[in-house]
């Protein structure tokens, strides 16, 4: 076919093995100083484990290649499927064996996903543009994990947790119902009925009773680039988008004794609650004297600290210009090219209204924008 010379099919299948560094055996750390004797000894700091065996990942491809006439519109699609067994991964035991856990090849995980890049060339002649697109979605699943931890670490684990059935990297909250409009405490759940016992609802709630918001790695990411060009002169721009993801923002403790033994203060602090009607304006209860850890912890883990970290960011920007060859003929020179380029400028769109880089947001630096400018020549 003239409007399509180049198509292919192609697929793969195969299996890797990620290698476990640590022992497999007992391990004895003699690097400590008895206080007392002033003697080296040792201690024991990983249980045995003498069926520790390498993790596996099952992994099928299919693709497909193509070229338009002209390459006009190249592109390829990809479909995969991962599924990792025996993957490690650390269970409790009886504290009655000297240990409270061991690694074992216990964990399993799927995951499914598709990929699509595309280069067209739209404008051909003294105007030129094309674009390259790139599209890529995951869909992650927890097959197996036995791990035992607490509701309290999962809702609290701000990178997201691993918990069976449920994607790779999962958000959980505990379920806020409201502010209190007498004193500003917030209300929780115990069970199906609304509770202000922070105590029960803390250790009492069941991971099934969180709110699972989703993955907290973009299972949609891509970008487009698109170059203009006019004669020497080229402008090229390139977009990141990343979506269907979610953090949890830092916010300000609810305890005065914690906030100012600590080196900074919240600006949420200016959102609590202070008197009755504030609760139909702020979503942030009221502050206490008595330290009460777990009221604190029903707000600071609940839904309301919960942001869609979807976004669209303005990546690079790149500006040259190389001179004619008419005029590089009387200069002794091949080509010579001016160029400016512009790194990392910043969010553009954002699903989140607070004012947090939703891929920084936990830093106290932010990557800064860069700029250069340069000459290129050849002699």
């Amino acid at each position: 076919m003239n409007w399509l010379p180049y198509l292919k099919l192609r697929s793969s299948f195969g299996y890797n093995g990620n290698v476990y560094n640590g022992s497999a055996y007992l391990v004895a750390n003699l690097s400590q100083v008895s206080a007392l004797t002033n003697f080296n000894y040792g201690v024991i700091t990983s249980a045995p484990n003498e069926e520790l065996r390498w993790e596996k990942v099952k992994q099928t491809n299919i693709g497909l290649d193509w070229k338009l006439r002209k390459d006009r519109l190249t592109g390829t699609i990809e479909v995969y499927r991962k599924k990792g067994t025996d993957l490690i991964q650390e269970i409790s035991i009886a504290p009655s064996s000297g240990f409270t856990t061991y690694r074992g090849n216990f964990a399993q995980t799927e995951s499914k996903g598709l990929d699509l890049r595309m280069n067209s060339i739209n404008i051909t002649g003294a105007w030129g543009w094309s674009t390259y697109f790139i599209f890529s979605y995951v869909k992650e699943k927890v097959l197996d994990y036995t791990a035992q931890r607490t509701t309290l670490d999962i809702a609290s684990d701000p990178a997201g947790t691993l918990y069976k059935g449920k994607p790779i990297y999962g958000l959980y909250s505990y379920r806020m119902a409201r502010i209190d409009p007498a004193n500003g405490d917030p209300i929780g759940y115990l069970g199906k009925a609304e509770s202000k016992d922070y105590t029960s609802i803390i250790n009492n709630t069941s991971v099934d009773s969180l709110i699972y918001h989703g993955s907290t790695r973009p299972l949609i990411h891509g970008s487009l680039a698109n170059t203009f060009s006019y004669k020497g002169f080229s402008i090229s721009a390139n977009l990141l988008y990343r979506f269907k993801y979610f953090y949890r923002r830092q916010t300000v403790d609810l305890n005065y004794q914690n906030l100012f033994a600590s080196n900074g203060i919240h600006q949420d602090i200016n959102k609590a609650w202070k008197a009755t009607g504030d609760e139909t304006t702020t979503t942030v209860p009221s502050l206490v004297y008595l330290t009460n850890n777990n009221r604190s912890a029903l707000y600071r883990y609940s839904q309301y600290t919960v942001e869609k970290a979807d976004h669209i960011r303005l990546q690079d920007v790149r500006i040259s210009y190389d001179f004619p060859a008419t005029i590089l003929k009387t200069a002794y020179l091949k080509n010579l090219g001016l160029y400016f380029y512009a790194n990392n400028l910043g969010v553009i769109w954002k699903a989140s209204k607070v004012s947090l880089d939703p891929d920084q947001q936990q830093s106290s630096f932010l990557n800064p924008k860069t700029f250069s400018f340069g000459i290129k020549c050849n002699l």
